[in-house]
C-alpha cells in the first residue's frame, strides 16, 4: 500500500511538473521576436527594428506608412494586452471579458461616449491623421493575425483572443486619455455639494482660486494690458458634487546662459498612476523627413513627449477647467425636451448594447443633449439630483491632436513648434520648449472655454452654452524670458492681470516653489543638476506647516514623555521626505489626522472623502487657513458646549498619530521610518487577484517623497500611505547633444513577465538613476543590437 501511495504521489508530481513545463513553454511563445526576419502583410517596403539594451525599438522605414505600421506592430509585440484593455475601455467593452464586475464601468464609459465621439470626429480629421491611424492599426492587426496561439499570458489565462483595432479606436483612446486628465468632472459637482452643506462663503474657502501674489505663476502678465473679463458676483451657481485624485507633473527648461554647455537643458516627469505595464512606451521613429525619439502612449502612433535633432519638448497638465455641468430646464409635461440657448430642444436617445461574460447582453439607454450626455446615473453625487444634469466637455468638439503631434515630431524651430501645438485642443497642457539654436519657450495649449457671466467653479442652471474659446495667440506663453528659465508644476498659469478664467484647480505651490528655488540657486546647470532636482524630496509645504505644529508638540512633550522624541525629531527636521526619516512619518500621519479633525465634523464622512480625493485642495486649504487666520474651522461642531482652539485640534491629531504609528510600526519612535509606511507597487490590471498579483505586479518597494515634493509620492488621503501616483517616467534632454536623452520608464518596456525588459528599469527609478536613450542613427546600426527585419508579404 505504501509503495502504491508513493507511486501515485510521484505520478501526480510528474504531471504537475510536465504541466508547469508545458505552460512555461507555451508562455515563452508570447515573447516578442527581436531579431531575424518576419514577413508581414501590409508593408510597402522593408523595415528594420533595432532594439537596444532596454528593449526600446528604433524603427527605420522608407516611408511614413511603413513607419507607423511598424510602430503599431512593435508595440503590439511588447504591449498587446495593454492595447486590448485600452481599446475595450475606450469602447465600453470590458464586461465581455470580466463579466458584471465591470458593468458599471462600461455604462460610465458609454455614457461619456468616447466611442460615439470618435465615430463623429474621425471622418472630419485631416487626411494625414487618418492615414497615420490606418497604418498604425494595420500594424497592430498584422501582429494579431500572424501570432494566433502566441498571445501574451493574460489572454491564455482568461481564455479569449484580442480583437482587431479600427482607426476610430485611436480617436476614442485619445479622448479617454484626455478625459483622465480633466478634473472638472469631480470638482464642479463637489463644489455645489459643499455650497449646499456649508454655504457659498465657506465652500469657497475650501475651493476657490486662492493663489497669493508671492506664489509663482508661469507667466506674469502686466495687469495694464488687460481689462477685467467679468464681474466676480456673477460667477457662482451652486448645487451638488464629486471628486478624484489628480495627476500632476513637472517640467522646466533653462537657456544656454544658465547651462554649463551653453545650450538649453529640458526636463519633464509626468505624474500619473504607477501601473504595470507603464503608461509610457519609449520609441525612436526614423523615415524621410522625421527622426524623433521619446515617449508615446500605447494607442498613439506618434511621439508625445520627446526630442528630435532640432528641438525638445515636455508636457504638464494645465489643470484647465474644461468641463461644466448644466442642470437642465425641462419643458413641462415632456421629459425629453430641454431648454438650450433660449429654445426648446429634444434629447437624442441612444441605446448601447453591452456584452457580459456568462450573462445575457445588457442594454443601456443614454440621453444626449446639445450640451452633452445626461450623467445622473453614472456620477456618484449626480444621482441625488431631481433634475437631469448634462455634461459639457471640450473633448466633445472637433480637434486633430494627431496632426499636431505629426507636425511637432518634425518641427525644426519655434515657428514650426507653434504651428504644431495650435492643433492641440484637449487636454489642456503646459508645454516647455528648447532648440539647438539656443531658444527656450512655453505655451499653454488647449481650448479654454469662454463663459457668460460666470466661471466654472460651480454647476450651472443656465441654458446658455459656452460663447467660444480663448484665442490661441492669447493663451499664456513666453519666449526667451530674461530670467533664463521656465518651469511648470500644475501651478497657476498667469498672473492676476490675465483677463480670462482658466481654472481654480491649481496644485499647491510646494513643487513649483522648490523648483524655482533650485533654478535660482545656481548660475549654470548640468544634466546631473537636473537629475538632482527630479529626485528632490524637500517639502516646502512641510517647511510652512511644521513651525505651526511645533509649539503644540513641545507642550505635549512637557506633559507626556512619549512625545519628547517626537518633538526632538520634528524640531531638528530639514523637511526632507527621505525614506529613513522619522520626522517625515510623524508629519504625514499627523497632517492626515489634522485634516480629518478639521473638516470631517462639518462635511461628514462621505463628503469629506469626496473632498480629499483631490489632496491639492486640502493642502491649499491648510495654507490658506493660516495665512487668512480662518481658525473657526478648528472648532468641532460635534461639541456645541465647547469651542476648540487650534492647539486642541493639533494636540488631538498628534495623539492620534502616535497611536497609529505605534500600532503599525511599534512603540520605538526611532524605528518610525517614513518608507516603512510609504510603499509603491506598479499594479497590473489583474493584480488584485492573489496569484496574478504575484505574477504581474512589480513591488512593493519602500519609497520616500510625498504629494508635496518634486519627486512625487502621492497617496490617497482616504487610503494612506501607499503611493499610487508619481513620476511615471523621467526625461532630461541636453540640446548640446540632441541625439540622446537621459530617461527612465518604470517598470520596463515589455509587458510580458518572462521578458528581461519586464522590470529592468524599476531599480533605476527607485534609486533616482537613468538610462541613456540614444538616437544617433549611425551608432544604432553599428552597435550590434538585435534587429528584426520586417519584409512585405507577397500578395
Amino acid at each position: 500500500m505504501k509503495k502504491i501511495l508513493i507511486a501515485v504521489l510521484v505520478l501526480i508530481l510528474a504531471v504537475v511538473i510536465v504541466s508547469m513545463v508545458a505552460s512555461y513553454l507555451s508562455f515563452r511563445k508570447s515573447l516578442p521576436k527581436t531579431k531575424g526576419e518576419a514577413f508581414v502583410p501590409g508593408l510597402k517596403e522593408p523595415v528594420e527594428i533595432y532594439r537596444d539594451e532596454y528593449g526600446v525599438p528604433h524603427i527605420f522605414a522608407q516611408n511614413d506608412h511603413d513607419l507607423y505600421f511598424a510602430a503599431g506592430y512593435a508595440i503590439a509585440q511588447d504591449r498587446l494586452w495593454q492595447l486590448e484593455m485600452i481599446r475595450r475601455a475606450a469602447n465600453g467593452r470590458l464586461s465581455e471579458v470580466f463579466g458584471d464586475t465591470t458593468l458599471s464601468t462600461d455604462r460610465f464609459l458609454l455614457t461619456l461616449g468616447f466611442k460615439r465621439i470618435a465615430g463623429e470626429l474621425y471622418p472630419r480629421l485631416s487626411e494625414t491623421s487618418r492615414r497615420i491611424m490606418r497604418a498604425y492599426t494595420d500594424g497592430i492587426n498584422a501582429f494579431i493575425d500572424t501570432h494566433r496561439g502566441k498571445y501574451p499570458m493574460e489572454f491564455m489565462l482568461l481564455r479569449f483572443d484580442p480583437q482587431p483595432w479600427d482607426p476610430e479606436d485611436c480617436v476614442a483612446f485619445s479622448r479617454l486619455m484626455a478625459w483622465e486628465l480633466s478634473l472638472a468632472w469631480d470638482t464642479e459637482l463637489l463644489a455645489g455639494e459643499l455650497a449646499n452643506q456649508l454655504g457659498v462663503g465657506k465652500a469657497l474657502q475650501l475651493l476657490a482660486d486662492y493663489w497669493p501674489r508671492e506664489w509663482p505663476s508661469i507667466v506674469e502678465t502686466p495687469p495694464e494690458l488687460f481689462r477685467q473679463f467679468r464681474a466676480v458676483e456673477n460667477q457662482l451657481h451652486a448645487l451638488l458634487g464629486g471628486f478624484v485624485l489628480p495627476q500632476g507633473s513637472n517640467n522646466w527648461v533653462v537657456s544656454g546662459k544658465k547651462s554649463e554647455t551653453g545650450k538649453p537643458l529640458l526636463a519633464n516627469d509626468p505624474h500619473l498612476l504607477l501601473t504595470n505595464p507603464s503608461r509610457w512606451y519609449m520609441i525612436h521613429l526614423i523615415a524621410p523627413g522625421v527622426d524623433v525619439a521619446g515617449f508615446t502612449l500605447p494607442g498613439s502612433p506618434a511621439v508625445v513627449i520627446g526630442f528630435n535633432r532640432a528641438i525638445a519638448w515636455g508636457f504638464t497638465n494645465a489643470m484647465t477647467d474644461d468641463a461644466d455641468f448644466y442642470f437642465l430646464q425641462m419643458e413641462p409635461g415632456d421629459s425629453t425636451r430641454y431648454r438650450y440657448n433660449g429654445r426648446w430642444e429634444t434629447m437624442q436617445r441612444i441605446t448601447e448594447r453591452i456584452p457580459v461574460l456568462g450573462q445575457k447582453e445588457q442594454e443601456e439607454t443614454i440621453w444626449v443633449t446639445r450640451l452633452g450626455p445626461v450623467v445622473n446615473r453614472i456620477h456618484p453625487l449626480g444621482k441625488k439630483s431631481k433634475r437631469p444634469i448634462a455634461l459639457r466637455w471640450i473633448g466633445q468638439d472637433l480637434s486633430d491632436e494627431l496632426l499636431g503631434l505629426h507636425l511637432l515630431n518634425r518641427a525644426a524651430n519655434w515657428l514650426d513648434f507653434r504651428q504644431a501645438i495650435s492643433h492641440f485642443k484637449v487636454p489642456g497642457q503646459n508645454v516647455v520648449y528648447a532648440d539647438t539654436a539656443g531658444n527656450i519657450g512655453y505655451w499653454c495649449m488647449g481650448r479654454v472655454p469662454l463663459r457668460t457671466g460666470r466661471d466654472g467653479i460651480f454647476p450651472s442652471s443656465s441654458d446658455r452654452d459656452w460663447t467660444g474659446f480663448v484665442p490661441f495667440q492669447k493663451l499664456p506663453h513666453s519666449f526667451n524670458p530674461e530670467q533664463g528659465f521656465l518651469a511648470t508644476s500644475n501651478n497657476r498659469i498667469a498672473g492676476p492681470g490675465y483677463p480670462y478664467y482658466i481654472s481654480h484647480l491649481w496644485e499647491p505651490p510646494s513643487r513649483i516653489m522648490r523648483i524655482r528655488q533650485l533654478l535660482q540657486a545656481k548660475e549654470r546647470f548640468s544634466v546631473e543638476d537636473f537629475k538632482n532636482i527630479q529626485r528632490d524630496v524637500y517639502s516646502s509645504f512641510a517647511a510652512f506647516l511644521t513651525p505651526k505644529l511645533l509649539p503644540v508638540a513641545k507642550n505635549l512633550a512637557d506633559r507626556d514623555p512619549r512625545f519628547v522624541e517626537i518633538y526632538q525629531f520634528l524640531k531638528g527636521w530639514d523637511f526632507q521626505m527621505r525614506g529613513e526619516s522619522v520626522a517625515a512619518a510623524v508629519f504625514e500621519v499627523t497632517v492626515n489626522h489634522l485634516l480629518q479633525n478639521l473638516l470631517q465634523d462639518e462635511l461628514g464622512k462621505e463628503l469629506y472623502h469626496e473632498y480629499v480625493k483631490f489632496p491639492g485642495l486640502a493642502f491649499r486649504f491648510l495654507r490658506r487657513l493660516y495665512r487668512e487666520r480662518l481658525f473657526g474651522w478648528f472648532d468641532d461642531s460635534r461639541t456645541p458646549d465647547e469651542v476648540e482652539t487650534p492647539e486642541d485640534i493639533i494636540a488631538r491629531s498628534f495623539q492620534e498619530a502616535y497611536s497609529e504609528l505605534s500600532e503599525r510600526l511599534g512603540p520605538k519612535v526611532i524605528k518610525w521610518r517614513w518608507d516603512s509606511l510609504h510603499h509603491v507597487v506598479f499594479r497590473h490590471m489583474l493584480g488584485s487577484q492573489p496569484l496574478a498579483g504575484k505574477l504581474f505586479n512589480v513591488g512593493p518597494f519602500p519609497l520616500g517623497g510625498s504629494y508635496t515634493t518634486v519627486s512625487s509620492g502621492a497617496y490617497l488621503l482616504i487610503k494612506p500611505y501607499d503611493c499610487v501616483v508619481g513620476p511615471s517616467m523621467r526625461m532630461i534632454v541636453n540640446l548640446a547633444n540632441p541625439e540622446e536623452a537621459e530617461v527612465v520608464n518604470p517598470p520596463g518596456q515589455v509587458g510580458n513577465p518572462l521578458s528581461r525588459h519586464f522590470r529592468d528599469q524599476v531599480e533605476f527609478w527607485l534609486n533616482g538613476l537613468y538610462i541613456t536613450l540614444n538616437a544617433d542613427t549611425t551608432l544604432i546600426r553599428k552597435r550590434g543590437l538585435d534587429v528584426l527585419r520586417l519584409r512585405p508579404m507577397n500578395p
